[in-house]
């Protein structure tokens, strides 16, 4: 996991063995592996150094990249990298989150990717579909205290 993290934030050999505590050999030799492994997402990484001012997330809205007079350039490539995705699952809860208010659950709070519901409720079905292109399952946790 920290290693697939660092290399979305272009890590290199040196920072990949430091943030693994693995020596620098052996995360070469995973560096490879994963560009091997994964060159679509290598190549779209690097199609991400230059663009627009924004980029554009799963539904089509558009976020504002920071200027680079206020950060540098590897920061806004590595906001160019993260951002679809950040964004992308942010939607994915604020619309599942207007449905639940929509259907009059009892929102008590949300974290990540998680929605506390107060109260014994059955989430309907489609909201596992909220975005057409990803499937979102729910895996509801029902506390004892409404068992």
């Amino acid at each position: 996991k920290v290693f697939n993290f660092a290399k979305i934030f272009y890590g290199t050999v040196r920072s990949l063995a430091s943030y693994t505590k693995l020596p620098e050999a052996i995360c070469a030799a995973h560096n490879n592996v994963w560009k091997e492994v994964y060159p679509v997402a290598e190549q779209w990484m690097k199609n991400q150094e230059e663009g627009e001012e924004w980029i554009e997330n799963l539904y089509g809205r558009r976020c504002r990249l920071p200027a680079e007079i206020y950060t540098t350039w590897k920061h806004k490539v590595n906001c160019r990298v993260c951002y679809p995705t950040q964004s992308g699952a942010a939607e994915i809860i604020k619309r599942i989150m207007l449905e639940c208010d929509a259907l009059g659950f009892d929102q008590a709070l949300q974290v990540h990717d998680s929605i506390l519901i107060d109260g014994k409720v059955e989430l309907p079905p489609e909201l596992a579909y909220i975005c057409p292109d990803i499937h979102t399952p729910f895996n509801v946790q029902v506390s004892p205290y409404w068992s």
